[in-house]
């Protein structure tokens, strides 16, 4: 049930903060080479007027079932391939939680642009923000999984 969430066309808009405007320009079915391409903006600001591209390629797909079949794991990669960064390299983890349900771990590098035109990526994407980020998507898919991932 969490992976069938986060494989969802729709789940970068639900795991999105308010505060960031989301909008999906095209999105292959999530699998390996699958690309992403969407715009980031502020809320009721047009996207001609304040908008980001970013378009992301999907690998790295890998499962560990246990001795009956189950799934205990399950990882894939998202890499920036074009935005507002000079590098970004997202891994999402899911593993078995000891007591049921599913573990969800985020683990991200990302590298600015010299230069004084990186700033406003500087203040969009540093420590702080990332962390709240996705403390605001650990909840969310908490509330709407009925609390059965955990960070």
């Amino acid at each position: 049930r969490v992976l069938a969430f986060y494989r969802a066309p729709d789940v970068l808009r639900r795991l999105t903060p308010p505060s960031v405007a989301v909008h999906v320009v095209s999105a292959e079915p999530l699998g390996e080479n699958s690309v992403l391409e969407f715009d980031l903006g502020l809320p009721l600001v047009p996207r001609k007027v304040v908008a980001v591209r970013w378009r992301a390629r999907h690998s790295g797909f890998e499962s560990a079932h246990d001795a009956h079949g189950a799934l205990v794991r399950h990882a894939f990669t998202d890499v920036m391939e074009a935005g507002p960064l000079a590098a970004w390299r997202h891994r999402h983890e899911f593993s078995r939680a000891e007591l049921g349900g599913t573990r969800v771990r985020d683990v991200i590098d990302y590298a600015h642009h010299a230069g004084p035109r990186s700033w406003p990526a500087r203040l969009a994407f540093n420590n702080a923000s990332l962390s709240l980020l996705f403390a605001w998507r650990a909840l969310v898919s908490r509330v709407l999984l009925g609390g059965r991932a955990s960070a």
